[in-house]
């Protein structure tokens, strides 16, 4: 009976650990072209061109023909990361 207790003890323990474990989900995200080592700051909800914008790596690609001179994110953005911490 002792040891079921140990054990019982034991596995309430391990679960109220991993109870108080949280996670957001919401800082610490990064991203990188793909073949460099420059990482830059990820908002997560966002996309890479808000990201990039706020870098000051490319134009708003919403203003005038900007568009045509951020095509080149979509091929080359490929690395998305994130740090628990």
């Amino acid at each position: 009976m002792n040891r079921n207790f140990i054990l019982l003890a034991l596995i309430f323990q391990l679960h109220w650990i991993q109870a108080q474990s949280i996670f957001p989900l919401n800082s610490n995200w990064q991203f990188r072209e793909d073949g460099t080592d420059t990482w830059y700051a990820a908002t997560v909800p966002g996309t890479v061109h808000t990201d990039l914008m706020a870098a000051g790596k490319i134009p708003d690609p919403f203003y005038g023909t900007n568009e045509s001179l951020v095509q080149w994110v979509e091929e080359k953005i490929g690395i998305i990361d994130v740090y628990l911490i």
